[in-house]
């Protein structure tokens, strides 16, 4: 009995242990803005991007997520996986893989013919604190605006046991039922 109580804590105390963090990050410019999800706890170091949302837009864009599939994270011969550097206090750097060059983070608005360029400014430069709406049949004379980013909070990532623990407890109950 004292053996069954014994693994009964350490489940409950499983139960609630967390695998790790998500980190959700703010990003705004013009009348735009959104959330990048990413690993991590919010101190300076490099972020591998998860997901990208936008939640709100003067400019027509498609309301979504990249988990959502109204985005996708490629374009201009950039791929996943995309991250961003922070310095505490503002991103410095965007990366992403794939041929380009440049440091921007795309992604594509699979609704419209639209981008969001993370990094890009006006004329086709690679400025770390610029952003764009970006037209795919434009020319790079589009706007560019500077982008605000900041942290939004830290997410705890359920341990593996806690989506097991239902599982278990049907289990017992009919073993239970079973006996009777």
């Amino acid at each position: 009995m004292k053996s069954a109580k014994l693994f009964l804590i350490g489940l409950v105390v499983l139960l609630f242990a967390s695998s790790g963090h998500a980190m959700i990050w703010n990003w705004s410019f013009s009348t735009e803005a959104g959330t990048f999800t990413t690993d991590g706890t919010g101190t300076p170091g490099w972020y591998n991007v998860s997901d990208f949302s936008v939640t709100s837009t003067g400019m027509g864009a498609t309301i979504g997520s990249w988990s959502g599939s109204q985005y996708a994270a490629s374009g201009y011969s950039t791929e996943t996986p995309y991250k961003f550097q922070w310095d505490g206090s503002a991103v410095v750097k965007w990366d992403s893989a794939g041929s380009n060059s440049f440091d921007w983070l795309v992604f594509k608005d699979l609704a419209q013919p639209y981008y969001y360029f993370f990094g890009w400014e006006t004329g086709n430069f690679n400025t770390v604190d610029q952003a764009a709406y970006y037209y795919e049949y434009g020319s790079v004379s589009q706007p560019s605006y500077h982008v605000d980013v900041d942290q939004g909070g830290v997410v705890p990532i359920p341990g593996a046991i806690l989506l097991f623990a239902p599982g278990l407890a049907g289990l017992i109950a009919v073993r239970r039922r079973l006996k009777v």
